[in-house]
Order: structure tokens, then sequence, then C-alpha cells
């Protein structure tokens, strides 16, 4: 007799507590200082090669008495309203434009490497993001021409005037 059971893998997880309290932080909105008013607790996940990391982090939270808006301390190493810290998508985003890797398989690569599996659309958005933040003229024009060696042939080039326009508009008398 067949049993259908499945199989249950485990993995150790580190939990670490992270504290990113201040009495005083400037307001984003006005810049003036606002008091903390309680703290609140963040959960983010990290990656190290030995396991995942599970991160508690305890962020103040402050009223501004000029603009009153209510708002968390920001730390760094997080980006707002998500749970996977900047070095997961910083791995991510390297997997795609450094190392080549297709998007669909970079889930699986964080899985192997760092004990992380995020979604796939996850990474296709973190990309997105990436490339929607480069500057051609200041990021990448530069590295080309200092990089390209060689002659570069065009086959064809069209030029668009308006001359046809001009013409007509000087028999018009315009």
């Amino acid at each position: 007799m067949e049993s259908n059971q499945a199989t249950v893998q485990t993995k150790q997880v580190s939990f670490r507590r992270v504290s990113w309290s201040f009495p005083t932080v400037n307001c984003p909105r006005c810049g003036r200082d606002a008091p903390r008013v309680w703290d609140a607790t963040r959960v983010a996940i990290d990656i190290d090669l030995d396991q995942p990391i599970v991160l508690a982090v305890e962020v103040s939270v402050h009223v501004c008495a000029t603009c009153g808006r209510m708002f968390r301390a920001q730390p760094p190493f997080l980006r707002p309203r998500a749970i996977y810290t900047r070095r997961v998508v910083q791995k991510a985003v390297e997997a795609v434009f450094c190392d080549g890797m297709a998007v669909r398989c970079v889930p699986d690569r964080l899985a192997r490497d760092f004990w992380i599996k995020p979604d796939e659309k996850m990474v296709r958005l973190w990309c997105s993001a990436y490339a929607a933040a480069i500057d051609f003229a200041v990021d990448y024009q530069p590295w080309v021409v200092t990089n390209f060696s060689g002659m570069l042939c065009v086959d064809e080039v069209y030029q668009e005037t308006s001359r046809c326009y001009c013409r007509r508009s000087r028999r018009a008398g315009w």
C-alpha cells in the first residue's frame, strides 16, 4: 500500500532584532522636527550565506506638530512598505543585469544561494524600477564611448526636413 506523504523541508532561520528609534526626526513633508510618539515593529527578510535572516526592526513613529503628518522613521536598509531588504533587491537585479540571467530563473538562484525565494513578479518589478532609473546620457553613454572600439557603419540615414512646408509658406506669403 502506497502512502501519499509530502516531504517537508526545514531550514534553520536566524532572527535578529534591530532598533531604528529616535527621539526626534525631521518631517519628510515640511522638514520640521517631529517627536517620537511610540515604536512599531516591521518584519524584513535579509540574506546571508548560511541561512535566511528575519529582521524584527523596531522603528519609531513620529507625528509632526506643524503639518500633522504621522510617519515612521525609515531605515536605510529597507525600502518603504517592503519586506525584502535592499541587499535582496540588489542581488536579484545583479543576477539579471550583471550575470545575464533570465528573470524567471532568479528566484531559484536566490533560493539556492541565499535560502530565500521572492516571487518572479517581484524580481520583474525590481528590474523594471532599476532600468527606469538609468539615465542614458549620464550612466550608459559615457561607458559606450570609452569602451567602443571598431568602426561604426551606417547603412541608411533618413532625415525629415520641413523644406516643402517652408517653400509653400514662402510662396503663399506667410
